[in-house]
């Protein structure tokens, strides 16, 4: 898996590309983000109002919960809209529970798994900068 940010025309979103390094098509293929925290001096803080919850998969993917694909995916992540955006979750209607703001510094857990390719549980870290030009998303480590 790779972080990657797109940038689009209105909107940037940062995402991860899945790529499928075995023989046979993933199937059942999903994004769980397990928790959000913020990184300050004293360490990262656990943003308890952000629940576990399901990614979506980017539009050109299909978008939903699930995929299915031959060689890689696009799990969206995060909307760079403004100044304060939205993680990119499965159910739209939860989707200004999990703000962010943009200036600050996130470590996101998140497991993509599939019916048969196993799963990968990582660490990675979203920055923003204030002029929301220089995001940064890449692992840290395994969670």
């Amino acid at each position: 898996m790779r972080g990657t940010s797109v940038r689009g025309t209105w909107l940037d979103y940062v995402c991860l590309e899945v790529v499928n390094e075995g023989e046979e098509r993933v199937k059942g293929c999903m994004g769980y983000l397990f928790s959000v925290e913020l990184e300050t001096e004293r360490g990262p803080h656990l943003e308890s109002d952000k629940h576990p919850a399901y990614l979506q998969w980017s539009s050109k993917d299909g978008g939903g919960k699930e995929n299915a694909f031959t060689t890689q995916a696009t799990l969206d992540v995060a909307e760079i809209s403004g100044r304060v955006f939205p993680l990119v979750v499965f159910d739209e209607r939860q989707r200004d529970q999990y703000g962010m703001v943009a200036g600050y510094s996130y470590l996101l857990d998140i497991e993509v798994s599939s019916e048969n390719a196993g799963k990968a549980r990582r660490k990675y870290r979203l920055r923003t900068s204030s002029d929301l030009h220089d995001n940064v998303f890449e692992e840290v480590g395994s969670a």
